[in-house]
């Protein structure tokens, strides 16, 4: 009997270790993507799988914390689920029928990591300097919007711009611009007032106030 069990609980480990090579059919989850890393990154913008499942582990028992047993995508799919948005700007209907689940539940997915990733990634400095980023803007937008510092956008929001200035306020946007810093938003960004003080200037392009 002591055989037995022992060689059930090395069968179920075996389970969890591979799961991997173990992509439900015809799914869409990150299994079915880890042999090709222009998919990985394509769909998260991670360069391979290997990179994509280090920065996953980074959150440790913090995922513990926003999943469940129950649910019924993995903590890494729900990540893989996340990525896909941030990344493509998926609608959630799109997601809902890509991961085989509700809209309701792609939406409390998302919510639950986002706040995560904000809480475990927010000390984290990814605001590039000026210098690189006059390295790698494409030359077409640096001949037309030469000051560009930054583009701030809000997909699949409504257009309050009570809740933009709020977004601008808690990423403490102004406090990254310099004077002559130029910051391109999107529609219904109205927040030239909290850039007053820095000196930044509010580059709005042509399609954006013709509502294209």
């Amino acid at each position: 009997m002591h055989r037995q069990n022992e060689h059930k609980q090395h069968t179920e480990n075996m389970q969890l270790k591979n799961v991997f090579d173990q992509p439900r059919n015809g799914a869409f989850v990150i299994e079915k993507f880890k042999n090709n890393d222009d998919d990985i990154a394509f769909y998260t913008g991670f360069p391979d799988l290997e990179r994509f499942k280090i920065c996953f582990e980074y959150f440790g028992d913090s995922v513990n914390q926003i999943t469940s047993p129950r649910d019924k995508l993995t903590p890494m799919n729900q990540f893989f689920l996340v990525m896909c948005r941030l990344r493509l700007r998926l609608f959630v209907k799109d997601l809902a029928e890509r991961f085989n689940v509700s809209k309701t539940t792609v939406s409390r997915i998302f919510n639950k990591w986002v706040n995560l990733l904000y809480h475990d990634l927010k000390e984290i400095d990814i605001w590039p300097s000026r210098e690189l980023v006059d390295m790698n803007i494409p030359q077409c937008f640096k001949d037309k919007y030469p000051a560009t510092r930054v583009i701030i956008d809000a997909t699949e929001m409504q257009s309050i711009t009570y809740i933009y200035k709020e977004i601008t306020k808690l990423s403490k946007l102004p406090e990254k611009l310099e004077r002559g810093h130029g910051v391109m938003p999107d529609k219904g960004f109205d927040i030239q007032d909290q850039l007053a003080a820095t000196g930044a200037i509010l580059n709005i392009p042509p399609f954006v106030t013709a509502g294209q």
